[in-house]
């Protein structure tokens, strides 16, 4: 592609507002494409907007470890909490009224869709304050052997909060069982992200299926769930609420507590509005920014 297509594409945004900068004068459209449809959508776009989506979370005591790994069946949204929350744990990490200590950070470990990935909202990330690791210049889109050493590595550093964004289905789970020797018991939880609107986990039997799964393919148990049902731009509060119950069934099923509601920032109380209160629930309510939208699809509500 040229000069004049990659304009047209990403309007008039900077070169440095973007990780489109990545994409240089004659790459591919294939190759170049990633980049166009992942980075032109971030619902939180600067600084500025990152700090003021600032939400103070009581995490419960498994959310207080030091590492944080989120799976999932394809379509939970995994990739979305793992994201907030190393959002909201960054920017309470630079706050002198919040308690939460960092420092903060997360690894893309989805060697499995090539789209929404963590690596994708790293400039936000970075924003609230949290290191990305992630394949860097020309590996960007490299699936996870180029970085194992430095993820095993980041595993055994001490200190801090890291948190895992594992690939879906258990192909994606498997990228932990070649590092499973480096989390230690008590060190780590390991969360399962339920939607209960995809076909795999649309029934309690199904979810457990994809539970058991998931914990054969890691080599790794669980610690808990987070519950994030939703219908894209269709979800309602009633959604959450259902997704809740949901999850909450399915926890006393297996034996896991529900560790987190996730729910998008539009779907949560304001004055005059059926939304979701935060003592709704016997966890705590993870404000979702979508950082994973698509270029045609604009953030609901900023912050």
């Amino acid at each position: 592609m040229d000069e004049s297509e990659l304009k047209k594409i990403s309007g008039n945004r900077r070169p440095q507002d973007s990780n489109l900068r990545q994409v240089k004068p004659g790459t591919p459209l294939g190759m170049a494409r990633q980049h166009i449809y992942t980075h032109v959508r971030h619902a939180l776009t600067d600084s500025t907007s990152v700090k003021a989506a600032y939400h103070r979370l009581v995490l419960p005591a498994p959310l207080k470890r030091r590492i944080l790994g989120f799976l999932g069946a394809f379509g939970s949204g995994k990739t979305e909490v793992a994201v907030n929350l190393a959002t909201q744990l960054g920017l309470a990490a630079m706050r002198d009224d919040d308690p939460f200590t960092g420092p903060v950070g997360i690894i893309d470990l989805d060697i499995i869709n090539p789209y929404f990935r963590t690596r994708e909202a790293v400039e936000p990330l970075q924003y609230a304050g949290v290191e990305v690791v992630m394949p860097a210049g020309e590996h960007f889109w490299a699936d996870l052997p180029i970085i194992v050493p430095e993820v095993r590595g980041r595993i055994q550093k001490a200190g801090g909060t890291l948190i895992l964004d594992v690939g879906g289905d258990d192909l994606g789970a498997r990228a932990l069982s070649h590092i499973r020797d480096d989390f230690k018991t008590g060190d780590y939880t390991l969360c399962m992200v339920v939607n209960a609107n995809r076909p795999f986990t649309s029934s309690l039997e199904g979810a457990k299926t994809v539970l058991a799964e998931l914990e054969k393919a890691a080599g790794l148990k669980m610690g808990g769930l987070v519950s994030n049902t939703h219908m894209m731009d269709e979800t309602t509060p009633d959604d959450i609420r259902r997704g809740y119950e949901f999850t909450r069934k399915m926890g006393d099923i297996v034996d896991l507590p529900v560790l987190l509601v996730a729910a998008e920032i539009s779907l949560l109380y304001d004055s005059g509005n059926n939304g979701v209160r935060p003592d709704e629930f016997g966890c705590p309510i993870l404000p979702l920014y979508r950082f994973m939208l698509p270029p045609w699809r604009k953030q609901a509500k900023k912050p």
